[in-house]
């Protein structure tokens, strides 16, 4: 019966932000948007989480779709949406993803952040990793960074193929031939595909005699 009571209660925080809205209609929603920390709403909610979550989710979303074609929104809460959201439901990782790609429109470092935080409670995913790495390349331009989180990657069950491939080339731009060179052979000697087998031979061959070239 507690429980009955108390996530009505819980939701109305939520909503009562609505409520404000319309009250103070002078005053646009960003100024007065208010997030209540994750880690207090953990705590209330005790075996709604999961139901919580997915509201807080959906009004990140919301959020961020109302401005989406405004030029240069601030979107000054959607960080703390999303970490709210997977602070009381961190076994999602759909909403670690789905997070990082809409902060990248705020801050790449938001959504590096973000990422990270993931990775604590999904040790062995290596798309987390993943992501943080093509941040670094496509957005920081900056290939060595990108090349360590492609390796980390790597090396997590799962992984496709082109995760020790892009760890190479990055690490191959840095000028760490022999990094990208242990990427590629991690990859050859673990996988039975013998097409694959095959093209990683050729690549590490390849940068075998670069390396060789390059300390001569």
């Amino acid at each position: 019966m507690k429980k009955l009571i108390l996530i009505p209660a819980i939701l109305g925080i939520f909503f009562s932000v609505d409520e404000f809205y319309r009250i103070r209609r002078e005053k646009p929603p960003e100024s007065i948007l208010y997030v209540p920390k994750g880690k207090y709403v953990k705590v209330m909610v005790m075996n709604f989480r999961e139901i919580v979550a997915d509201y807080l989710l959906a009004r990140a979303l919301v959020y961020f779709g109302a401005h989406f074609y405004e030029k240069a929104f601030p979107y000054k809460w959607l960080y703390n949406l999303f970490d709210a959201a997977t602070t009381v439901d961190p076994f999602n990782r759909e909403a670690f993803m789905m997070g990082a790609r809409l902060l990248t429109v705020r801050d790449v470092h938001l959504s590096i952040k973000l990422l990270k935080k993931g990775m604590k409670y999904h040790s062995n995913y290596w798309k987390f990793p993943e992501m943080v790495g093509f941040i670094y390349f496509f957005y920081l331009k900056d290939p060595a960074k990108a090349a360590i989180w492609y390796d980390k990657a790597s090396r997590l069950p799962g992984h496709p193929p082109y995760v020790p491939s892009l760890a190479s080339k990055f690490y191959t731009e840095a000028g760490k031939y022999r990094a990208a060179i242990r990427v590629l052979y991690n990859f050859y000697i673990t996988t039975k595909d013998k097409r694959l087998k095959a093209i990683f031979k050729k690549d590490i061959e390849r940068l075998q005699k670069r390396l060789m070239e390059v300390e001569r």
